[in-house]
């Protein structure tokens, strides 16, 4: 009997200290180390922003998959070894140490997620673009297990080109629906962009809705959505998503909004910092699994790609365009002006071809007409002196373009009827002997005849009547504006 009581307490001990045990390894402190897949150090003589070259990687002390915890004398070992003569270390963090290509890095105690920069880096004169290397990291603290991790490191950079999209106009028959997003990126080079791509959409004004893909995480608000395509992207190789993003507009009554999105490398710390995998406010979708399909890379923009906005239409101010000539000889460039702030958009005439503007070759206050998107579209928008540069190559009898106003966003011309007109040629001088060169800045156009001896316009322009929706120049200003712009080219011609 006695040994009978005894084996019964030590099974009734064991039973009550297993909860406990369990409880423990619940409340375990863990150090985990997160850093990038790749990282990207500017190639000799590339223009990048102030921070691209300061390594960037996270700290995080925890106890599951959304507790803090808390670990203690923490510190980082950085191993760059094999980065040595091709990148330089400096900028190194507070109280971080060096030894050759070892950096270490105490962190004290870390509680959730902490970033940590502990250097620069940047590339030696000479070291081709690529791969250059791998940074191994490993955390160690006194009361968790050590932490590891590891980032290849590559000379340059995969450029990634998003679309730009124009704005678009709700009508009324789809009053509390956006317009679909189809995004699209590509890889303008010269590295390839390895490991898998992340796009990342967000939506302000309306929230997300329809099919949710099985590669993708999408949060509780449906304002965001994360999703991973695994496979590189190599230089020219450019995709847009098989399907589109929808988001609903019930319940804005400011009637507008807007997408963006960016993609980076999968698995890179500065596109998903928001551990969209582990946060319980992202869900993971349970439908079929978004897809791309190829398209043209030159279909992307190498700037403001990657925003949409919508809105309901809105009646706007009556904008009314009004045609002007380019006068010049055979062989050369002319600046013809814009007056106001109004948008409009050129097609030149055939035989005029349309000059880029470059920075420094106008005076500071002047905003040139350029290229805006994909397109060919010329837009011209900007201060009171807005510019459009143009080079006439031939004669062609009879060859005409057109100005057209182009309303605000979400807005509409209340008489569209007037929002076009013609832009006209003609060939001044002797075309046997004309030769190329740039003229002084032209009369501005709409206001004046007067011109350099290159180039100018006949005295027609652009008018805005009605509503002031959006900003116009009318009666009294568009007077003050053309003397301005007079008397700014007469300074300049006898300067």
């Amino acid at each position: 009997m006695r040994r009978t009581a005894a084996l019964l307490s030590a099974l009734l001990s064991l039973a009550a200290a297993a909860p406990a045990t369990a409880a423990d390894a619940a409340d375990e402190v863990r150090l985990e180390l997160r850093a990038s897949r790749s990282f990207s150090v500017p190639a000799e003589g590339a223009v990048e922003a102030p921070d691209f070259g300061g390594f960037e990687m996270y700290l995080v002390g925890t106890t599951g998959e959304t507790r803090f915890g808390t670990a203690e004398n923490v510190s980082v070992v950085f191993d760059a070894s094999s980065l040595k003569g091709k990148v330089t270390l400096s900028q190194l963090a507070y109280r971080c140490t060096r030894q050759d290509y070892v950096v270490t890095c105490p962190a004290d105690s870390v509680t959730g997620r902490e970033p940590m920069h502990p250097f620069r880096m940047t590339s030696v004169k000479g070291v081709p673009v690529g791969a250059a290397g791998t940074i191994e990291m490993k955390a160690t603290s006194t009361n968790t297990a050590p932490a590891t991790g590891s980032t290849k490191v590559f000379i340059g950079k995969a450029e990634m080109l998003l679309r730009a999209h124009e704005p678009y106009t709700v009508p009324e028959s789809e009053r509390g629906s956006a317009p679909p997003l189809v995004p699209a990126f590509g890889n303008k080079g010269p590295l390839t962009l390895e490991g898998g791509t992340l796009l990342h959409v967000s939506v302000s004004g309306a929230a997300l809705d329809g099919v949710r893909h099985s590669n993708c995480y999408y949060s509780s608000t449906g304002a965001e959505a994360y999703c991973e395509f695994p496979g590189d992207v190599k230089p020219g190789q450019a995709y847009e998503t098989d399907e589109p993003f929808t988001a609903s507009m019930a319940g804005a009554p400011e009637g507008s909004g807007s997408y963006r999105y960016r993609v980076g490398a999968l698995g890179g710390v500065h596109v998903d910092s928001s551990d969209y995998w582990r946060d319980s406010s992202f869900t993971k979708g349970g439908e079929r699994p978004l897809g791309l399909k190829p398209v043209a890379l030159s279909s992307l923009a190498a700037d403001r790609g990657g925003s949409f906005s919508f809105g309901l239409a809105r009646t706007g101010p009556d904008l009314a365009a009004e045609g002007f000539t380019i006068r010049g000889e055979i062989g050369r460039t002319v600046d013809i002006g814009i007056p106001g702030v109004v948008k409009v958009k050129l097609e030149l005439p055939e035989g005029v071809s349309f000059v880029e503007a470059e920075p420094g070759s106008f005076a500071s206050e002047g905003s040139p007409c350029g290229h805006w998107g994909t397109g060919d579209e010329i837009i011209c928008q900007g201060t009171s002196w807005t510019f459009l540069r143009a080079r006439i190559d031939r004669k062609v009898e009879g060859a005409e373009g057109t100005v057209t106003t182009v309303p605000g966003t979400g807005e509409t011309d209340p008489n569209p009827a007037n929002d076009t007109a013609p832009i006209k040629v003609e060939v001044t001088g002797d075309a046997s002997t004309s030769s190329s060169g740039t003229s002084g800045t032209s009369g501005t156009s709409g206001t004046s005849g007067t011109s350099g001896s290159a180039g100018g316009s006949d005295g027609d322009g652009l008018a805005a009547t009605g509503a002031t929706g959006i900003a116009v120049i009318g009666g009294g200003a568009a007077l003050a504006l053309v003397a301005g712009a007079l008397l700014l080219i007469r300074r300049r011609r006898s300067a």
